[in-house]
């Protein structure tokens, strides 16, 4: 227990209440009730009416906003003071960074004592000046610091739309064409199409959990396999193995990638795809005027260490269509929270599955944002078409 005097000592090296005269801190000394804490203990809690101040005599405390760790204090420290000036509630948590020793001061007995002392006063005046400098650094530290994050924030979707085919394809009477709008700056969406011979186009579309950095470097990883892979070995069974390898290897245990792959060949109008667990691509076959699914054949990549791939044959014509698209699509959300669906996705494709591949894109995009009117959407958006 400290003596009265071991008290005031303690309050004459605090920043606000070092100008005081030996009776005044006596007075004050007098009212203080020693409180301890272990490790880890809530000391005052954000958004709490404030009953009191206190000193830190032995030990650390760490002050949290919104649980966020943002300074520790140690000897000498003042903390709770603020709430008892201005009668708000609590603006931080304090906690116990180490078994901690405090001195605690009410507000009652603040407001009798406090503010009947010019040098207190004026020691509040000297805190709250300093508090305002050190808020002040803080802000323009954390204005830099968020000007850095958006630079590199804005490279790095520069980067991943640089992945993505920087023009249309056409050959002969085949035309593809693609869109891919990220929820975040950075998404987990990706296609692609690549030529694979003279008569022969891969394409693919892929969907990683999640969007942001992380999904984003999974993107990167799979625009290297996919490329690699294809110029070696572009048969279905070989490029679904290889990049369900590097999803399960690179991506965490709980994040996988959706895919669809379907190699293309122009000379026998045919084309073998393998879908792990994407949203079913539509072909769209001109002779009939139906729309057939491509179905799931296997799980999504990354789930297991090695996947099973079932890949099927299909049969085109010369103005066939083919749509592949991302959850984004149909998953898109209206001001009330309705979905577009694939009802309204698959009438669409119906009413301009004759233009151009071209505009048939720009006719499904028109048509999610007619739907959306305007409203932030939760995941990213990609669409790739191909006119054969």
């Amino acid at each position: 227990m400290l003596t009265l005097s071991q008290k005031a000592g303690i309050l004459k090296d605090t920043e606000l209440f070092a100008e005081m005269d030996s009776e005044s801190l006596n007075q004050i000394a007098e009212a203080l009730e020693n409180v301890s804490y272990e490790r880890d203990d809530v000391i005052m809690r954000e958004g709490e009416p404030g009953d009191a101040l206190y000193a830190v005599v032995e030990g650390e405390v760490i002050l949290l906003k919104e649980e966020i760790h943002v300074l520790t204090l140690g000897k000498g420290a003042v903390v709770g003071e603020m709430a008892l000036l201005d009668g708000k509630p609590r603006s931080a948590t304090i906690v116990a960074g180490t078994d901690v020793v405090t001195l605690r001061l009410t507000r009652s007995d603040f407001e009798r004592l406090v503010f009947k002392s010019r040098a207190m006063m004026e020691g509040m005046n000297r805190l709250l000046t300093n508090k305002l400098r050190y808020d002040l650094d803080v802000h323009v530290d954390t204005i830099r610091k968020q000007e850095q994050f958006n630079q590199d924030i804005k490279r790095a979707r520069e980067v991943q739309q640089a992945m993505l085919p920087q023009s249309d394809y056409a050959k002969g009477a085949l035309a593809i064409t693609g869109y891919c709008m990220p929820a975040d700056s950075v998404g987990g969406d990706y296609y692609d199409y690549l030529e694979v011979s003279d008569d022969a186009v891969a394409l693919f579309i892929g969907d990683v959990t999640g969007h942001g950095f992380y999904s984003g470097l999974i993107v990167a990883v799979a625009k290297s396999c996919i490329v690699t892979r294809v110029a070696t070995d572009p048969s279905v069974e070989s490029v679904v193995r290889a990049m369900n390898r590097v999803v399960h290897e690179v991506g965490a245990d709980w994040m996988f990638m959706t895919a669809c792959y379907a190699l293309l060949n122009l000379r026998d109008k045919t084309f073998v795809y393998g879908n792990s667990g994407h949203n079913s691509p539509y072909h769209y076959h001109m002779s009939t005027g139906k729309l057939a699914e491509l179905s799931a054949t296997d799980p999504p990549l990354g789930i297991f260490d090695e996947t099973t791939c079932a890949p099927r044959t299909a049969h085109w014509e010369h103005g066939d269509t083919l749509i592949f698209y991302s959850d984004g699509v149909v998953e898109a959300e209206n001001e009330i929270g309705d979905l577009m669906g694939e009802a309204r996705l698959e009438s669409c494709i119906h009413r301009c599955v004759h233009l151009s591949a071209m505009e048939i894109k720009q006719a499904i995009l028109a048509e999610v944002d007619a739907f959306t009117g305007g409203t932030r959407q939760k995941d990213d958006v990609t669409l790739m078409i191909a006119r054969l």
